[in-house]
């Protein structure tokens, strides 16, 4: 079985750093513009995000269609470059790909359907026109969509490269990112319908301790100090790292305690 694990970074957005198990055999590729990392234990392919009309965008399409730019591989996984690689990624797609599933989602921690999805992209100003992500949603409505299809963290993907249908939904996807209002979680619901995707469902989440993945907090995110986003991503490289973070938390703590007590 060829597997192939890959991210994608642009503008420098995230920390990307090297996967903690590498098997013999699976190929990690990052996807970065010219200025990007360049992680051990990464195949850097360098491409330029003007090519895409902007960098959200050139990663939604290596997300949805990297496949075809990286060909000759039986399973893919994809990760946010957010996303650290603990452990074997073989034994994952194992688990999360039985023969007859074509992807592999991890459901949302929050929400179940796309209407609800939009309304928190709103309410967080995610969105630059809500009135266009509005008008997506009710077109969805008018060509008979239910919005029972259940909603999936789209962080990490697993595909069976190859499977009846993919190639097509994956497409499909690509299509509806441009055509709206750019948020992918909504469109792939009404993608998996309309193509009857076969998917399987993986019943734990990425987000709480597992072998194989840690989030952490994006470099450049709105309200994260990028040193504490940086110590949270090293924390499983080494004590050192683990020990400035627990340090990190404790201040914080300290801090908020004393801010309530002078209230």
């Amino acid at each position: 079985m060829r597997d192939l694990v890959y991210t994608c970074v642009f503008g420098n957005y995230d920390w990307v750093l090297p996967p903690i198990d590498c098997k013999h055999g699976v190929r990690h590729i990052l996807i970065t513009d010219p200025d990007g990392p360049a992680p051990e234990g990464w195949e850097r392919r360098v491409v330029d995000p003007n090519v895409y009309g902007s960098a959200a965008a050139a990663n939604r399409y290596w997300k949805m269609l990297g496949h075809r730019e990286l060909s000759g591989f039986d399973r893919s996984l994809y990760i946010d470059a957010n996303i650290r690689l603990l452990g074997d990624s073989t034994t994952f797609l194992d688990q999360a790909l039985p023969e007859d599933a074509a992807i592999g989602l991890f459901r949302h921690p929050l929400r179940e359907t796309i209407a609800a999805e939009a309304n928190a992209c709103v309410q967080a100003n995610k969105v630059q026109d809500p009135t266009r992500l509005s008008a997506e949603i009710e077109g969805y409505r008018n060509i008979g969509f239910a919005d029972d299809q259940g909603l999936s963290e789209n962080t990490i993907l697993a595909r069976r490269l190859g499977a009846p249908g993919l190639d097509i939904a994956m497409q499909e996807w690509w299509n509806l990112y441009l055509s709206h209002a750019g948020r992918d979680q909504i469109s792939l619901p009404v993608v998996r319908w309309r193509t009857g995707l076969k998917v399987h469902w993986i019943d734990w989440s990425f987000r709480d301790q597992n072998p194989w993945f840690a989030i952490y907090p994006h470099r450049k995110g709105r309200e994260v100090n990028p040193r504490y986003a940086l110590f949270e991503a090293r924390s499983h490289d080494s004590f050192i790292y683990a020990a400035l973070l627990r340090g990190w938390r404790g201040f914080r703590a300290v801090r908020r305690n004393l801010r309530a007590l002078s209230t």
